[in-house]
């Protein structure tokens, strides 16, 4: 079940529960730093729960409340992520992103 809680300061938390338990979340910043477009600032899943798709239902979701706009990412993989940098990068070219600078930002039309 994924829930949505919009913060103070203009982000919106997605949460990824199973069972009670959040296992998985990804936050969005309403506007990128070019002031076009919502910004995913985080997607992380707990170990133990990777593999099952669940960051990709969460940017599904996000896509879904944000059609019409450009979203961006920047691919920067976590410190106990299993994928490195250049894993991740395929990962989001596959969910249909695109690659816009050498500082692995990622840019997506929904």
């Amino acid at each position: 079940m994924i829930s949505k809680i919009k913060e103070d300061d203009g982000r919106v938390r997605y949460d990824f529960h199973i069972n009670g338990k959040n296992v998985a979340y990804l936050i969005v910043r309403q506007y990128s730093s070019e002031g076009d477009g919502p910004w995913i600032s985080g997607i992380y899943t707990i170990p133990g729960w990777r593999g099952y798709g669940l960051a990709r239902k969460l940017v599904q979701q996000v896509e879904e409340d944000y059609e019409g706009e450009t979203l961006r990412l920047r691919a920067s993989p976590y410190k106990d992520a299993p994928k490195g940098l250049h894993e991740l990068v395929a990962l989001y070219e596959y969910w249909g992103f695109e690659l816009y600078d050498c500082d692995f930002r990622m840019k997506k039309e929904l």
